[in-house]
């Protein structure tokens, strides 16, 4: 029993389960990025070395795309649509509500990207893996996160 866990637990930590995984959003629009883009771009039979070096590159240039998109959420944040008051508050007191709420889903998104993917290789070397495949396999958690999150940001 012991043993099947073992293997099981080995199969799904592996990089190619781990890109198998339907991990895009089914409902994507044209305009919106898949995992697949950014992860396919990286050779899959190159060292776990090369492929870890590959996929952060990948991870960076998504990282560039996620600040446009932030930027352009805040000033979206600051257009409520005219001046005056709405619902009796201030418009720029709404537009300051609406740019607080922007910046702490960043927030909230850039700890829990971190508390997600940045533990995954203590926790590959707990369980007895070494070497590039654990940031093999945390690169992948970053691009699929960073991916949906763009995702989230791209209207």
């Amino acid at each position: 029993m012991k043993l099947l866990f073992v293997a099981i637990t080995l199969s799904l930590a592996s990089p190619a389960f781990a890109e198998g995984l339907p991990t895009d959003d089914p409902t994507l629009k044209p305009y919106q990025y898949t995992v697949a883009q950014y992860v396919n771009r990286c050779a899959q039979d190159a060292s776990n070395v090369e492929r870890s070096s590959c996929l952060y590159d990948r991870y960076k240039e998504i990282l560039k795309k996620i600040n446009i998109e932030y930027k352009k959420a805040l000033i979206d944040a600051d257009d409520v649509g005219g001046v005056g008051e709405i619902n009796g508050k201030p418009a720029s007191t709404i537009a300051k509500l609406n740019r607080i709420e922007v910046m702490r889903t960043q927030a909230a998104w850039k700890s829990y990207l971190d508390a997600r993917c940045g533990t995954m290789g203590a926790s590959a070397e707990r369980n007895g893996a070494n070497g590039a495949g654990p940031a093999v396999e945390m690169a992948q958690c970053y691009i699929r996160l960073t991916v949906a999150r763009l995702n989230e940001l791209t209207k």
